[in-house]
């Protein structure tokens, strides 16, 4: 319920609850409030944009 986007524009659906429970970062991320001006696909689904690479997502993920 929410992407993953990064720098060179691939992306990553995933769900959040699975982040939250696996890493902290992503729990701290998620408990901070998005705001109105938070980009969003056609589907109203959150993007988060990242910094590492596709290949590193992939391995992550």
């Amino acid at each position: 319920d929410c992407i993953l986007r990064t720098p060179d524009g691939t992306e990553f659906k995933v769900v959040k609850a699975i982040l939250y429970l696996g890493s902290t970062i992503f729990r701290d991320m998620f408990d901070m409030p998005s705001g109105a001006s938070a980009d969003k696909d056609e589907a109203n689904m959150p993007i988060i944009p990242v910094e590492e690479d596709p290949e590193t997502m992939q391995a992550l993920l």
